[in-house]
């Protein structure tokens, strides 16, 4: 069964590109990256992906008027992935359509997003809940 879930990734780091890919694909979501400003443009608009990752330690990718088109959109899910210190001021306010992500990204950190029901944290209380109910509450 085709996904109806996707992402785009938004990277001039090839490195960070793949390595995303390869999670993604892990968890059944079709990847699109996109290395420059009009290429990350044109395929938002063209794809309007549920997940977008937003590389902000790229050197090429002016990321912060990026990350205000996609966050304007609220059309998409928005990652900024970062690991140098970043002012995130411009970003205005918290957003549940909008998280941060700081390097390195692993499997699990990626599921929490693309899969919030199948958080790890969320499965264990479920987990618990069920052993309570089973055992008398105790």
């Amino acid at each position: 069964m085709e996904s109806s879930r996707n992402a785009l990734i938004i990277s001039d780091s090839v490195q960070l590109t793949e390595e995303l890919k390869e999670l993604l694909n892990k968890l059944d979501i079709p990847v699109v990256a996109a290395n420059s400003d009009k290429e990350a443009l044109n395929r938002f608009f063209a794809l309007i992906p549920t997940f977008t990752f937003l590389d902000l330690d790229s050197e090429t990718i002016r990321a912060q008027p990026l990350a205000k088109i996609v966050q304007d959109s609220e059309a998409t899910k928005l990652s900024l992935i970062y690991k140098k210190h970043h002012n995130l001021k411009w970003l205005y306010g918290e957003s549940e359509k909008v998280c941060f992500i700081k390097k390195p990204i692993t499997l699990a950190k990626l599921n929490d997003i693309v899969n919030p029901h199948l958080r790890f944290a969320n499965l264990l209380d479920e987990a618990k809940a069920l052993l309570r109910r089973e055992t008398g509450g105790h």
